[in-house]
């Protein structure tokens, strides 16, 4: 599903969704296909974060977004590393 669908379904609110489909462009990630899992209350977007880290840590792709933005998209951060 798009995100505009999405934004349409569920207005202002939160949605946990599993990402299908994403490009990169200029270290930017944009989502663009998503599978919405479920909304989620505002008193609880807290709790939802950690159980995400809990629940999901080895899939990358479910994020919590609030569909007030027009897009999702992540800034992409190079790390050089830490010499010891």
């Amino acid at each position: 599903m798009k995100w505009e669908e999405v934004r349409t379904l569920f207005p202002n609110t939160w949605v946990l969704v599993k990402v299908l489909n994403f490009f990169i462009e200029d270290d930017v990630k944009y989502i663009d296909q998503v599978e919405v899992i479920r909304d989620v209350n505002e008193k609880d977007v807290v709790k939802e974060f950690k159980k995400i880290n809990r629940d999901y840590s080895g899939d990358a792709g479910i994020i919590l977004y609030h569909t007030s933005q027009e897009e999702i998209s992540f800034r992409i951060r190079h790390w050089l590393g830490v010499r010891m």
